[in-house]
Formats: C-alpha cells, structure tokens, sequence
C-alpha cells in the first residue's frame, strides 16, 4: 500500500492442488467480464450464508490452536476452492465437503451460484475508489484424465477453463508456476502459497483462485489525529498502538455486551463491520447468521470512531481443521470419492494450505489470502456515542446488499505483524 498516491491492493487467492484451468470474473478493466449463470437468487444467498458460516466456523477453530494471536481468513476464497472441489466430488465425500462448508449436504455443489454471487461482488466496484475482481485458474496433469460432464460443467460456469501442466516429470516447476501467478495476483502480498514438498510427482489437479480489492474509505481518518493509545489485550495487559479517529454518520449499534459500527468504502456497496464483544471468548457462541444479524441492528447516526492501524497475516494448514468440520473420506486415499471428476476414483485431497494479509490505515484498506487444495494419487443514545476498538474485536468486509464475506478477521493484539 502507497499512502502518497494511495495505491492499495486486497487480493484474495485459492489455490486447490490437483490440476484445471482459467476463469475471470472482474469489476475492473484489467480482466474480462463475462455473462453471469442464471441461478435463483435463493441459492445465491445460501452461499453467502455459507461464507458467513465458514468464516465463524474457521475463526473460532483457528483461534483456539493460537489463543491470544490475531487471526485472518479469506472465506470467499476457502469456499471457493473447497466449492469446486465438491463439485468433483460425489456420495459421503461430497455430503461431507458440502457439510463443513456450510451447505445442505442434500444438495449438488452450488458451483454456479457461487459464480453468480462473485459476479454480483465485482458489479459492487463501480465506484472510482472501489475495484474488485475475482480470477480463477486450474491446472491438470496433461496425463490426467477428467470426466467431460465435469468438465463441461466448469467450463460452462468460468472462462478459460483448464490448462495443462507437468506435475508427473516436473512438479518443482509446476509449483513454482502457480506459486508466481498467485504472487502476481495479489501484488505479491501471498508468495510461495504452495510450500515446497506440497506438490509433487503425484500430484494431478490444483485449482487456484484470486480476489482482488482495492478500497477507501466513504470517510476516512485524519492521519493529524492518529495517535499512540492503549489496546487491552485479552489477558487484561496493554500495548500502546497507533489510534485513528475520525467523527461521520455511520451504522452504530450498542449493546451491553457488544459495540458495533460499520465503515462504508466508497460507493457504499461495500463495507468493513466492526464488532468489539465484552468478551471476545464469547465468539463461539455466536450464531451462523450472526454478521447479518448485527448489521441489521445498526442505525444511521453521528459517531466518534477510534480505530487501531493494523497490519498483520495468518497462514495455516487446514487438512485437521476440515477434519474437526466433520470432513474425513476426502482426505483418505481408500473411501476418497471424487468420481464426479474423475471415474477411476484415483484422487484424494493430500493438503489444504491458506494464508492472508491485511492492511489497514486512514485512507483504506489492503488485503491479500490465497487457498491452496492439494490433491494427489493413492497409493444508541441522542449523544454522540464513541465507538472505541481498544481491546480484540472482530472484523468482516462485506458485501452490504448479499452479506457475502470477503474476509474476516479477530484483532488481539494490533501491535503484532
């Protein structure tokens, strides 16, 4: 992010191991847009439920592995890769990929609704101080052999679908591809996504995805005004961070156990939503739909916000996480079921690798997160109330309108990078 000229970049990238191809959807016009599917608009919003519920889902979990430490996901990206990968899967496999992402698992992977809701996300960058866009790539082993139905299906929902690769002779080579594209993709916030020994000669199919955002804020801070203040961390200690604040009429709401406010970007369409709970441990209790639930608490008045500056990333490895999700047979190369995609069963996920960056100061926001899914063969008051986020609290950009989650994250410690 360049202050000067204000040049900030949020991407967000998933990568899926085990091979396919090419798709844009974009809000900008740095990549081509295309027709969206038609999809009812009932299924558009199950998946931004479902984002909202993996984002809950994911934040609680990596939390407790690493009580006390900022956290940060990429939901739109993780569902999105994890949504293709159902969509190439079939019977327990797929119920239980549909299950842990938040879907009916009763249900076919709604690949085309997802596509849709990231069509109605780029729409959301009209304005000059908002751009969005969402690029996906997939990349086979060129001795892979897909089934056609699946490939039509993928085909008929992205553009430029798949692209070949030499996973079986060369798979340094392959890695360091997709790695490169992921980089250039989020302004090379996310470097090596995929870790060395994550692909290898056996590996068949990678699915990457990238989501770009570059946004300001409807109102921003007066950098004049920032000033070091005391964050109370969760153990009761303090550090001293960089406080913005800055006085607009912004969605507000106050509870005795909770404070939150929404900060617009331009154009209106999106917006970041901060929560501070009493107590941020509380998180686990909240209900699927909570974000939806909170924003349509807030009423429209004037607020004094004091905000931290934060800059920080998270990186995690999520084969264990999906497991605690309730996902098992996709993981394990003898009940693996991904005939949908391929007929001969010979595939299963071998790793699910996620990492994110954010960047948040006075004049907007940068963030980056990238989702790597490998697969391999077997083998208020009238007064002006203050809205003051100096203790963990939790944030969400959201798309107003659908309530789609483009990132989420929970705030300890904003001193820490």
């Amino acid at each position: 992010m360049s202050i000067g000229g204000l040049t900030m970049r949020v991407a967000l990238v998933g990568a899926v191991g085990v091979g396919i191809a090419a798709v844009a959807w974009c809000g900008c016009n740095s990549l081509r847009t295309s027709d969206p599917p038609k999809v009812e608009p009932q299924r558009v919003a199950s998946v931004a439920g479902a984002e909202q519920t993996l984002a809950l889902r994911l934040l609680v979990r990596l939390g407790a592995q690493a009580p006390g430490t900022n956290t940060l996901i990429g939901p739109d990206s993780l569902l999105s890769a994890m949504t293709l990968a159902a969509s190439g899967a079939n019977a327990e496999t797929r119920a239980q990929l549909l299950g842990a992402i938040g879907f009916d698992p009763s249900h076919d992977a709604p690949l085309e609704a997802m596509a849709a809701l990231q069509h109605t996300l780029a729409q959301a960058s009209a304005s000059d101080g908002v751009q969005l866009a969402v690029v996906h790539r997939l990349w086979i082993d060129e001795g892979q052999r897909l089934t056609e139905a699946w490939r039509q299906r993928v085909d008929a929902v992205f553009e430029h679908a798949f692209e070949t690769l030499d996973f079986r002779n060369a798979p340094e080579d392959a890695r360091e591809e997709i790695n490169e594209f992921v980089a250039d993709a989020t302004d090379d916030k996310i470097v090596d996504l995929l870790p060395p020994g994550s692909v290898d000669g056996t590996t068949r199919l990678v699915v990457t995805n990238a989501t770009w955002f570059k946004g300001l804020w409807e109102f921003p801070f007066d950098a004049e005004l920032t000033l070091p203040g005391a964050f109370t961390k969760r153990d009761g200690t303090r550090v001293d961070v960089p406080m913005m604040k800055m006085n607009a009429s912004v969605g507000f709401a106050e509870k005795d156990d909770e404070v939150v406010v929404e900060l617009p970007y331009q154009g209106g369409e999106l917006a970041m939503l901060v929560i501070v709970p009493k107590d941020i441990a509380g998180l686990a209790e909240w209900p699927a739909d909570a974000f939806t639930r909170k924003a349509a608490s807030l009423n429209t008045q004037e607020v004094d916000v004091v905000l931290p500056r934060f800059t920080f990333r998270g990186k995690y490895a999520l084969v264990d996480t999906f497991r605690d999700l309730g996902v098992t047979d996709a993981f394990d190369q003898g009940r693996a079921d991904f005939s949908a995609m391929e007929e001969r069963r010979e595939l299963f996920i071998a790793g699910i690798h996620h990492q994110a960056f954010i960047d948040v100061d006075e004049q907007g926001t940068e963030a980056a997160a990238a989702t790597g899914v490998t697969w391999a063969l077997k083998s208020a008051p009238a007064r002006i109330p203050v809205f003051r986020a100096d203790r963990p609290f939790v944030f969400a950009i959201r798309h107003r309108a659908t309530g789609a989650i483009l990132f989420a994250g929970v705030v300890e410690d904003p001193s820490k990078t």
